[in-house]
């Protein structure tokens, strides 16, 4: 096919460029296609306002009892450089463990190091809907408190705490200010 770096048919040229491109787009297709869990972002808070953020892939921290489909940063200490929003420059770096998965296997993803703790996260949204200018929970097609779709019901008395845990303080709203960045 080749003879001193070029190609001797112009037909063969473009079609391996096509092969590549169809390469090219495979990849693209193969990567993790049937993932659903969003990326989980680390921000920098100074009061309100979010000053730095990293994104990290799901895939990179999910955990699985199957040691082949975890994220090679699953429990592992791993770097994070914070970036400014708008910007490209570095707001912070951290070193931290970190790992996605069920509560009853946070022993079995990661030993917990001495004099850390570990810290749950649970969410729920309060949905409301605009009538004539007036907000209401009358007639939502969905739970008036749900997860993130809107299709499960999450009411706040279904959070328990496990034994030795507890809440950091009383429920609060709070405005998610990251739709106010562009991706």
């Amino acid at each position: 096919c080749m003879l001193t770096g070029r190609l001797h048919n112009d037909k063969r040229a473009e079609k391996i460029k096509r092969v590549e491109g169809i390469i090219t787009r495979f990849k693209g297709l193969c990567f993790e296609p049937q993932i659903s869990i969003p990326d989980v972002f680390i921000w920098m808070m100074s009061g309100t306002t979010r000053i730095a953020y990293d994104r990290v892939p799901i895939h990179r921290i999910i955990y699985t009892e199957n040691p082949k489909g975890r994220g090679n940063l699953c429990g592992k200490t791993g770097s994070f450089f914070l970036k400014k929003p708008r910007k490209e420059s570095i707001g912070a770096h951290l070193n931290l463990s970190i790992w996605f998965g069920k509560y009853e296997h946070v022993s079995r993803a990661f030993k917990t190091p001495t004099g850390s703790e570990v810290t749950v996260y649970a969410e729920t949204y309060e949905n409301q809907m605009s009538v004539m200018k007036n907000w209401t929970t009358k007639l939502l097609p969905r739970p008036k408190f749900s997860d993130i779709t809107g299709k499960y019901e999450i009411p706040t008395e279904s959070f328990i705490t496990p034994e030795g845990w507890r809440f950091d303080g009383e429920w609060s709203i709070s405005i998610d200010r990251s739709l106010d960045f562009d991706n």
